[in-house]
């Protein structure tokens, strides 16, 4: 990694830390050797958290094995749910829409009416175990499209955006 991509980084985790920090409950704390991975913010932006994989790991988990269509064998996702992280990051349950953005800059407009109890889930392991970016990671929005006909549209398909790293209400 080059001194301009590292010190990128250290600024980066550093801004993320401090955004944490500010409105951090006390049951939670980052983690100085853990790189934040998602940042879910507020409309007005007054409310922002940002979510190391520990602390992902720390709330409640759902698991469940599927098929995808970008997969060749059926995967076990676990990880908490979508509607468990926003209620971490103090937002109740959205009246509005959410745009979910990954590393690669895709973004997609998720409506709050697709937001379960126990789906989505924001996968932050597969198969049991960690997974980095050549595998999809490490975070994943997952839906489980075997259990209903209504996890099977390209609505839903276009909802399950992997490299999730920002969540932002609209």
């Amino acid at each position: 990694m080059t001194n301009l991509a590292t010190r990128r980084n250290f600024i980066l985790y550093v801004k993320y830390a401090t955004l944490f920090t500010a409105v951090a409950k006390p049951r939670f704390a980052l983690a100085l050797d853990e790189e934040p991975l998602l940042r879910v913010t507020s409309i007005s932006d007054k409310i922002s958290s940002v979510f190391t994989d520990s602390m992902l790991l720390d709330l409640p988990q759902v698991s469940f094995t599927t098929e995808t269509i970008w997969t060749d064998t059926p995967q076990e996702f676990s990880g908490p749910t979508l509607r468990s992280v926003l209620k971490t990051a103090g937002l109740a349950f959205p009246a509005r829409d959410l745009k979910l953005s990954a590393l690669n800059d895709y973004s997609v407009t998720c409506p709050a009416d697709l937001i379960g109890e126990n789906a989505p889930i924001i996968a932050n392991r597969r198969n049991g175990n960690p997974f980095d970016i050549r595998k999809k990671g490490p975070l994943w929005l997952v839906f489980p499209y075997e259990s209903s006909v209504l996890y099977r549209t390209e609505t839903i398909y276009s909802l399950s955006i992997w490299h999730l790293s920002e969540i932002s209400v609209l």
